[in-house]
């Protein structure tokens, strides 16, 4: 029988609620589905037949620690997806300048190296945002993340100081549609397109996620859209298990803001087919 080893924290012993759902889901094909919590230490060899990663959302509290314990577990034998090379790639931020370099239409998108001096100001001198959100190239869940409006750039210099202290600073052209037209996610297992939702602030706030009252539904988004995501999923040719293509229509336009191929949510709550096309994209890859 296959054992599967899903990959989370000690923030969620037990999985996500929804990647609870994946569990008696792998049941029905006689796959063994259970949580491994990666900062409870190595892994013995031959415990599982194949790792995913799934929801180790403090990685980028540790990411030293994280890195050498998905090396530890290849060492010892086993089989990581995403792959351990994609997640390298992907877990900065920086991978959306490459896919600029290859034509992706992206939020205008800055990088500060970390202890660098910076002031905000001069930022806003040089391009032309009215508005941007700047945050460390590696996180999570809206950590550290913040809004900056043009004239309170002065007042944000502290902010950027202290998270250069201690990483690379992510600048991000604000698109203010986000609060009108939301933002999508689309899904893709094994290179094929699954499902999407968008995903909507509540009045008065910039993040989308359901912990700062963001909301989150089911779309059909249009083919033209799909084709989009396809070429955005495609243009760095990872091989992946999984994907997620964020992005937000702005002036008729898909603009990406970020293509994740690491521990994003993959909303099988939100899409009903959603959990048996991800244990089939599993089975394809186990055989």
């Amino acid at each position: 029988m296959i054992k599967l080893g899903l990959v989370t924290c000690r923030e969620f012993p037990g999985l996500t609620e929804d990647d609870q759902l994946l569990i008696p889901a792998f049941k029905e094909k006689k796959i063994i589905a259970k949580p491994v919590i990666w900062n409870d230490g190595p892994l013995p060899p031959n415990e599982y037949d194949l790792l995913i990663i799934r929801s180790p959302w403090d990685y980028y509290l540790s990411t030293a620690e994280y890195i050498a314990w998905m090396n530890k577990a290849v060492a010892a034998g086993y089989k990581i997806l995403n792959k351990p090379e994609v997640i390298k790639k992907n877990i900065h931020k920086s991978y959306i300048k490459e896919l600029q370099r290859r034509g992706v239409l992206t939020a205008d998108t800055m990088f500060i190296p970390k202890k660098s001096i910076l002031k905000l100001e001069e930022v806003f001198e040089r391009k032309r945002f009215r508005k941007v959100v700047i945050k460390p190239a590696i996180s999570a869940g809206a950590y550290e993340t913040h809004l900056v409006a043009r004239e309170e750039a002065g007042l944000f210099n502290a902010v950027a100081a202290r998270i250069l202290e201690y990483a690379d600073l992510m600048i991000q052209d604000y698109i203010e549609e986000v609060e009108t037209e939301g933002e999508y996610s689309l899904v893709f297992f094994n290179g094929e397109y699954s499902h999407a939702v968008l995903k909507m602030a509540q009045k008065g706030e910039f993040r989308t996620q359901p912990e700062f009252g963001g909301s989150i539904k089911s779309v059909k988004p249009p083919a033209d859209l799909i084709d989009i995501a396809y070429e955005i999923n495609d243009s760095l040719g990872f091989d992946t298990l999984y994907s997620r293509v964020d992005g937000i229509m702005s002036n008729d336009e898909f603009k990406l803001i970020e293509l994740e191929m690491f521990e994003p949510r993959l909303y099988f709550a939100q899409n009903e087919k959603s959990v048996k096309r991800f244990v089939e994209a599993v089975i394809e890859r186990v055989g």
